[in-house]
């Protein structure tokens, strides 16, 4: 009697642990259905509020630039983009005048004399002092060149 009376408690303690582990574990999907479903519900209300935006189709406001002094600058800058190497690009321009700053990476030394080289065909600009150049920890070469306007 006492072992059926035994076997009886720990069943019945088994089938609370059994119950309680369900009821957590439905519970927390539960949750994650929730947490799911306000994503869905903001991610559509974005969504809504772009494709409003979409329809009415504002026209961008338009930016009144002053010619003469964006003018000299455009030989300059695109001269500099189509001399610079593949394998070398910038990650600043600083104009202070008379001479722009150009900070950048070149991938090998190279890559950096091709830079150098280039710098000397930029129209409208010399070639002035060069600056810093130092590697960094994945073996690129970071550089800084001063060219000065001609005119």
């Amino acid at each position: 009697m006492r072992c059926i009376r035994l076997w009886s408690i720990l069943l019945a303690g088994w089938l609370l642990v059994v119950l309680a582990a369900t009821l957590w574990l439905r519970a927390y999907y539960l949750i994650g259905i929730r947490a799911l479903q306000q994503d869905i519900a903001g991610m559509s209300a974005v969504e809504r509020v772009l494709e409003a935006r979409q329809k009415q189709d504002l026209p961008m406001p338009q930016v009144s630039v002053q010619p003469s002094v964006n003018l000299p600058w455009s030989p300059v800058l695109l001269s500099l983009a189509q001399e610079i190497p593949p394998q070398a690009w910038l990650t600043q321009l600083r104009y202070q005048p008379p001479s722009l700053t150009l900070t950048g990476y070149a991938v090998s030394l190279p890559a950096l004399s091709a830079m150098e080289e280039a710098l000397k065909k930029v129209k409208g600009m010399r070639p002035g002092a060069a600056g810093e150049l130092q590697q960094d920890n994945q073996g690129r070469w970071m550089f800084t060149f001063r060219l000065v306007s001609q005119g």
